[in-house]
């Protein structure tokens, strides 16, 4: 028997949520109860509480948005609108207007504003609405929903840190350094989301990064900009959970939030979700578009509208969800409406198919319209041997596809790529194993690899038992072939990093909640037992995530000590308001300076001097100055001066990693820079990189 709704239910657990969140915010933040720095779990509040509020903006202009947006789709509706699948449909469109905006008119402040603030008001309104109604009073979660607080908690303590203090498997966050987070202030600075010839990572669709875009236009703070961009990517990662557990909870309330717990636990979902990644964003958009698909009742053509934008949205924010979520989501829908057709099964199936093509074309074509505009390709840097190399020559277009093509570690099979990359990966939850070196060559790389799989040996069980049962087989099915389709892709068009297959972590945690749901549903005295082993099994992971935490700091080596240590979180929160973050010899230059940086993109984001960059794939400028130049050094230093350069930033190491890996100008080199800065000033020169002045143009006499 379902028991009856309490009113005083939800309060009571929301508030074993919140209290678990707090607790485990300052345990992960102090590495233990005793406080480190009690004073970083008191910014990490005001993180929250501030920069907090811009996406909390954006999430109630969001779900105003979705209110209005499918009463319009349903103007005979009657039931109430779903608030979490409106509230995620709202914010992709929100994005999606933004990045129109920033398109076409430019990132003007005033439109920013017009854009977010009637929808926010008009959201607040209809928040305020639901409350008088009483539908608060008839929810009533599970308590296993407060267990969703442990891993909430750790999420929001690496929200906290600044970009470049974490996680050496993503080289610190480099991604964000030097382009998820660098392109709004690229974009900024031109006044428009273009496509630019020295980042080619702006010509990629960029929702997400729109969205960074729009906090940066909204709050017009780069740190506030850097504080809510990771907290923006973290609340996603929480809706996708949410609708995980809608999903996985149909049958059963505890299961869903066991499920929706053990994804927001895994260790690559607390490491992309903490930082300005897009992959948070292209599993709430796909989970909420395959809720849609697996829902109970007929699908029509206003499912098909929703299921189009939704992948559209993912696909938007990161191209490889194309092929690993909206193919087999699509599939997955199409293969529902011919089973449940009376009549006519090509017929429905052809206009679900045609419904959803295009409204997820509707979505991407502002992006393929920019790009043709701009290069003549609607999708570069990709498919250049069939649209255009846009404003590449061959040598960028060989070096990004060198850099990009397929392949396992060399003496590695695919099937030892596939273990040490997915099944045994820390990353999906695996515990214990062995130690490994770091390499310099392969970064992305946990502290342990080959442990046991605590994910993995669940999601099996739950692909055995789904198969078995009669009722759990049809979307045992669906899920099966999404993982194989997934992992196929993987395998063949991708270099096989671990990130690359945390898509596959959606059909997982639901195989896992069928087990899971399928095991308590047979048992008849041991239940307590069985959700006691469950909890175990949930904190095991989230134990993984932490202690990966803590392993993945930037290291720092204290007074007296001969060897550094990962740094304690507690050291790191706050860091972007102390100025620790922004610690770099450029920003000592004197205001009116402007460096060139030679293969080094790694701390972009922090600069606070002009500066000029390529990235590693974009040709080089310099290296066309120099064969101008033809080795007249006094033609390059004037060429130099005429364009404004006082300083060239060096990075001798990634300079001579890119010549030996996938490429770079071939006439920018150690030596042809080291005959170039013959009697130069070197300012500053840490090994490993070199900061050199310009000289001067001499005085001439009047």
């Amino acid at each position: 028997m379902t028991q009856a709704p309490t009113p005083s239910s939800l309060p009571t657990t929301l508030t074993a949520c919140l209290a678990l969140t707090a607790v485990s915010s300052w345990v992960v933040v102090q590495q233990g109860m005793l406080p480190i720095n009690a004073w970083a779990s008191i910014e990490q509040l005001l993180i929250l509480l501030t920069s907090g509020l811009w996406v909390t903006m954006i999430w109630i202009a969001g779900y105003g948005l979705g209110i209005e947006g499918a009463r319009a789709l349903d103007p005979q509706r009657t039931s109430p609108v779903d608030p979490l699948a409106a509230s995620i449909l709202g914010v992709g469109a929100i994005l999606l207007g933004h990045w129109v905006n920033a398109a076409t008119i430019g990132l003007a402040a005033w439109a920013a504003w017009l854009l977010v603030g009637p929808l926010a008001a008009l959201g607040l309104w209809h928040i305020t609405k639901r409350i008088r109604s009483g539908a608060l009073q008839t929810l009533n979660p599970h308590p296993l929903m407060a267990a969703l607080g442990l891993p909430l908690g750790l999420l929001l303590a690496a929200a906290a840190c600044p970009p470049g203090t974490l996680w050496r498997v993503e080289a610190y966050g480099y991604d964000v350094l030097s382009y998820h987070l660098q392109l709004p202030r690229d974009w900024q600075t031109i006044d428009a989301l273009y496509g630019l010839d020295h980042n080619v990572y702006s010509f990629f669709p960029s929702l997400i990064e729109a969205g960074y875009s729009l906090l940066l236009t909204l709050s017009g703070s780069k740190n506030t900009m850097i504080e809510a961009a990771s907290l923006l990517h973290a609340s996603l990662a929480v809706a996708a959970a949410l609708v995980i557990a809608r999903i996985a909870g149909r049958r059963s309330k505890a299961v869903g939030w066991i499920a929706a717990t053990a994804f927001l636990a895994m260790p690559w979902v607390l490491v992309t979700g903490s930082l300005a990644y897009n992959e948070m964003a292209v599993l709430a958009f796909a989970a909420l578009a395959l809720d849609r698909s697996v829902r109970p009742g007929r699908i029509n053509a206003d499912d098909g509208i929703v299921i189009g934008l939704l992948l559209g949205f993912a696909t938007a924010s990161k191209l490889t969800a194309g092929p690993m979520l909206a193919i087999p989501i699509t599939a997955i829908a199409l293969r529902r409406v011919f089973s449940e057709s009376k009549t006519h099964k090509p017929r429905a199936t052809f206009d679900l198919a045609l419904t959803i093509v295009i409204a997820g074309t509707m979505v991407l074509a502002p992006y393929f319209i920019r790009n043709t505009v701009q290069t003549g390709n609607p999708v570069f840097p990709f498919a250049t041997s069939v649209f255009g190399t846009g404003h590449w020559s061959a040598d960028e277009v060989d070096r990004w596809d060198r850099a990009h093509l397929a392949g396992a570690k060399e003496g590695e099979s695919w099937l030892g790529s596939l273990d040490r990359q997915w099944l045994r990966n820390t990353g999906y939850g695996a515990i214990g194993g062995w130690t490994v070196p770091i390499e310099t060559r392969n970064i992305a790389r946990f502290n342990q690899e080959g442990g046991f799989p605590l994910l993995g040996i669940v999601a099996l069980a739950g692909l055995i038992i789904g198969l078995r049962s009669r009722d759990h087989r049809p979307l045992t099915f669906v899920l099966m072939t999404m993982l194989l389709w997934q992992i196929f892709f993987w395998s063949v068009t991708t270099h096989l990093q671990s990130r690359f297959l945390i898509p596959t972590l959606l059909p997982m945690v639901l195989l896992t909640a069928l087990a899971v749901e399928t095991t308590l549903r047979g048992l008849k005295t041991v239940k307590p037992v069985f959700y006691g082993v469950t909890c175990l099994w949930l904190f095991l992971i989230y134990g993984v995530s932490t202690t990966t935490f803590w392993k993945q700091t930037l290291p720092i080596r204290p007074d007296g000590f001969e060897r550094s240590f990962p740094a304690p979180p507690a050291l790191l929160v706050g860091a972007l308001e102390s100025g620790g973050a922004n610690d770099h010899p450029i920003n000592q230059l004197p205001p009116e300076s402007k460096t060139y940086l030679v293969a080094d993109t790694s701390r972009l984001l922090y600069l606070d001097r002009p500066f000029v960059y390529e990235s590693a794939f974009d040709r080089s400028r310099l290296g066309d100055w120099m064969r101008s130049a033809n080795g007249d050094h006094q033609q390059l230093l004037t060429t130099l001066r005429g364009e404004g350069i006082t300083h060239l930033w060096v990075h001798w190491s990634e300079l001579d990693r890119l010549h030996a890996t996938y490429g770079y100008d071939p006439d920018v080199t150690r030596e042809s820079l080291m005959r170039l800065m013959q009697g130069w000033f070197v300012i500053d020169n840490q090994g490993y990189a070199a900061l050199i002045r310009i000289p001067p143009k001499p005085a001439t006499d009047e």
